[in-house]
């Protein structure tokens, strides 16, 4: 498959009619970049049903505060991020998190990622959290170069995750005047 032009990527909200392309994208990605890290055995428990119908319900009652973006090039969903109010229970609540950033592999390392980085951040900033965390798995050296070379670091916490290691990124933010809220007051 040839690369698509990527001055005609466009973000948006996700939709529920974008399902299965999400599906689709974060099954592909997740085990290209975390295959290394995973056993065959862990790999072997995503599935596109359960996947399915995880994201179906998520889009369909999604938490207070969480944003999904997909970037587009032409009317091909090429990637998403996911990112909202932190969910880890040691930090409070002045702390966003990017849930998920993935582009189909397809396309990588054609800007797809970067701009719904930003955009995802973008969201965060300005839902006035002052910080972000993620969490990347260890052996996932692609991902963690790609959000190092965007100022994250490691701040400590690791956990488990599949049978492998997972660590937490953070950094700070921009913080922008929260939707609704009249600057200057």
């Amino acid at each position: 498959m040839g690369s698509l032009d990527a001055s005609t990527r466009i973000t948006r909200e996700a939709r529920p009619t974008d399902v299965d392309e999400l599906v689709r994208i974060n099954l592909t990605a997740f085990r290209a970049g975390n295959a290394p890290a995973l056993s065959p055995e862990a790999a072997a428990q995503l599935t596109l049903d359960a996947a399915r119908g995880q994201w179906r319900e998520f889009l369909d009652d999604r938490p207070e505060g969480t944003t999904v973006t997909v970037a587009e090039v032409g009317r091909r969903v090429c990637g998403f991020a996911g990112a909202g109010p932190i969910r880890d229970e040691d930090l409070d609540a002045s702390a966003g998190e990017l849930y998920s950033l993935y582009v189909d592999p397809e396309l990588w390392g054609q800007g797809h990622g970067m701009a719904l980085h930003d955009a995802a951040l973008h969201e965060l900033a300005r839902g006035g959290f002052a910080s972000a965390t993620l969490w990347v798995l260890e052996g996932n050296n692609r991902a963690r170069r790609f959000y190092r070379a965007r100022g994250w670091e490691p701040d400590g916490a690791e956990r488990p995750f599949m049978g492998a290691n997972s660590l937490r990124l953070a950094r700070v933010l921009k913080v922008e005047a929260p939707r609704g809220s009249a600057k200057g007051a």
